[in-house]
């Protein structure tokens, strides 16, 4: 579990990391581990989520994380502020120009938000 109060990701790693990761450490996905990303001063920590990952073509990624709360009595405290919003439905979702190069070719095939929306649904039901 993360420590009390912090925030750990999930990240790719290979498989001998893996294998050697406390099985309390290990993510949600083959060869990923959760690592701290400890809170910093007069800073913010944003999940971006995945729309996010297609318009920046994963330049910005949307990962796995977990929280846990400080224990009660605990000098450290912890707030956590929620905002679960989207574009509409009709919005195009796609790789933007700027983030598409001859290197950088895009990655995810244009949808729009509502048909992406749906088929995560889809996807955590099967």
């Amino acid at each position: 579990d993360p420590p009390p109060g912090g925030l750990q990701v999930e990240v790719g790693c290979d498989a001998a990391v893996f294998a050697s990761a406390p099985p309390e450490r290990r993510g949600t996905r083959q060869n990923t581990v959760f690592v701290d990303c400890p809170p910093r001063p007069r800073a913010l920590t944003v999940n971006a989520g995945d729309q996010i990952e297609v318009w920046t073509n994963g330049r910005f990624r949307s990962c796995v994380h977990r929280v846990a709360n400080p224990p009660p009595g605990s000098d450290s405290a912890r707030l956590s502020l929620v905002l679960f919003t989207g574009p509409r439905p009709e919005t195009s979702l796609a790789p933007l120009p700027s983030c598409v190069s001859a290197d950088r070719p895009a990655k995810f095939a244009a949808t729009t938000s509502g048909a992406h929306l749906l088929a995560k649904i889809a996807a955590s039901e099967a």
